[in-house]
């Protein structure tokens, strides 16, 4: 009677580690998910003017805003009226826009070395008082807002990839450049 228990231990024990053996290989030879450490500049007119980083596993997306101060040199502070009669104007003038934003959301979504495949999503306000105001003396910063896609932007590892958001007033260009991170 042992001996049907020992063999039948004997048994389920080889059948066991028989298990692990199958399991254990196919756990490990799983690869990670890798990730991709990224760049993304702002130029506007060809000066450096942001500059978002992140280190973010393929597939998924990483999203920053930036908040920067408004620095409008208002043309027409001297023409600012004072009398009663255009007490509206000035309110208009108190309440000005003090800050605008930028906010981009980066995915690396392909990697087929030595290419990068990102899309970036990406809003932009800018200053628009001088160069599309319709009034030659506007009462407050006029805002511009742009919004900007790109599905495919593909980065060679460790290169700059350029994407022109605008060409004129003002030139606006992201460039971005990435590569694998080492474990």
């Amino acid at each position: 009677m042992w001996k049907n228990t020992l063999a039948s231990a004997f048994l389920k024990g080889l059948f066991f580690i028989g298990l692990q053996l199958c399991v254990m290989p196919a756990s490990y030879a799983q690869a990670s998910t890798p990730i991709v450490r990224w760049e993304l500049q702002v130029l506007q007119e060809g000066r450096l003017v942001d500059s978002f980083r992140g280190a973010t596993p393929l597939g998924q997306s990483y999203t920053a805003t930036h908040r920067y101060p408004l620095k409008v040199k208002h043309p027409c502070k001297d023409q600012i009226p004072t009398d009663e009669s255009n007490k509206a104007i000035r309110d208009e003038k108190s309440h000005q826009i003090n800050e605008l934003a930028r906010t981009i959301t980066v995915m690396p979504n392909y990697i087929a070395l030595p290419l990068i495949t990102f899309s970036i999503e990406a809003q932009e306000q800018l200053d628009a008082s001088h160069s599309f105001s319709a009034r030659p003396c506007p009462p407050h910063a006029e805002v511009r807002t742009v919004n900007a896609s790109h599905p495919t932007l593909t980065v060679s590892e460790g290169a700059w990839s350029n994407w022109q958001i605008l060409k004129k007033k003002p030139l606006l260009t992201y460039r971005l450049r990435a590569r694998i991170a080492t474990p």
